[in-house]
C-alpha cells in the first residue's frame, strides 16, 4: 500500500507539471518555458515503506492470534438468514436468537399474575386434590396447608408447603381447622371445575376477590425457600 501511494503521488506531480507547462506555452513566455525545462520533477515523497517481517516475527504474530476464533472450512455452505420487513418480527427474531444481548438493551415488561382465585379444601380431600392438580400443574400458582380460624383469614397459621412436608412433621393436631389452600389461575376454567367436584369449603367469588384472598395468606416471597410443588413430582 505504501509503494502504491508513492506511485500515485509521483504521477499526480507529473500531471501537475504537464498542466503548468501547457499554461506557459499558452502564455507564449519563452523565457519562463526555458526556466521550467531546466527544473526537474520532485520525486521525493515522505511515505515510509515498512520493512518486511522476518519468519520469526511472522510466527510470533500468528501465535498471538485468538485460538478460540472460528474459521469455517473452505467450501462450507452457510445458509442465509431471512429478515422480514416488519420491525416487530425483526425484534422478536433478535429476542429469540440473542436473548442475553436483547435483555441488556431492552427493559423487560413488568410481569403480572394471571387472574386467580383461592380454593380451600378439607385436609381429608388432600390426596384427591393432588391427583387433580397434578394434571393441571401450570394453573397452580401457590399451594400450602394452613390452620384457618373463624372468621376466615383473621388469624392464619402456615403449617406446611406441601402434603409431603405436612406428613413428615407428624403433627398430632385436629384436622378440622386445617385447610389445603390453592392459589389457582382461572385463565382456563377446567382446573377449577375439576376441584369443584371435591366440594371445596371456600372458593373466591371472582378474580378480584381471589387476588385479595390469596394476598391474605400467601406473601410475596411464599415458596422461595421450599419446593412447594413437590407433591407433583413423579415417584
Amino acid at each position: 500500500m505504501a509503494r502504491q501511494a508513492i506511485e500515485y503521488t509521483v504521477e499526480a506531480r507529473r500531471m501537475e507539471r504537464e498542466a503548468k507547462k501547457i499554461e506557459i506555452l499558452k502564455a507564449g513566455n519563452l523565457k519562463a518555458l526555458e526556466d521550467f525545462e531546466r527544473s526537474t520533477l520532485d520525486t521525493e515523497v515522505d511515505i515510509v515503506i515498512p520493512e518486511a517481517l522476518s519468519d520469526e516475527e511472522l510466527e510470533a504474530s500468528s501465535e498471538e492470534e485468538n485460538e478460540d476464533e472460528y474459521f469455517p472450512p473452505a467450501g462450507l455452505l452457510i445458509p442465509g438468514f431471512y429478515a422480514p420487513p416488519n420491525e416487530i418480527a425483526k425484534v422478536n427474531g433478535l429476542a429469540v436468537l440473542f436473548p442475553k444481548i436483547v435483555l441488556e438493551s431492552v427493559t423487560p415488561q413488568p410481569e403480572f399474575l394471571p387472574p386467580h382465585v383461592l380454593v380451600l379444601l378439607d385436609m381429608t380431600k388432600r390426596y384427591k386434590a393432588v391427583e387433580i392438580l397434578v394434571k393441571h400443574k401450570s394453573a397452580v400458582i401457590h399451594m400450602g396447608i394452613f390452620q384457618l380460624n373463624d372468621p376466615l383469614f383473621s388469624n392464619n397459621l402456615h403449617v406446611a408447603y406441601s402434603i409431603k412436608q405436612f406428613e413428615s412433621l407428624q403433627l398430632n393436631t385436629n384436622l378440622d381447622n386445617m385447610k389445603l389452600a390453592v392459589m389457582l389461575s382461572v385463565q382456563i376454567d377446567l382446573p377449577l371445575l375439576c376441584l369443584m367436584d371435591l366440594s371445596p369449603c371456600y372458593v373466591s367469588r371472582d378474580a378480584t376477590a381471589g387476588e385479595a384472598d390469596c394476598a391474605a395468606i400467601f406473601p410475596v416471597d411464599y415458596g422461595d425457600h421450599y419446593p412447594e410443588f413437590e407433591d407433583f413430582d413423579l415417584p
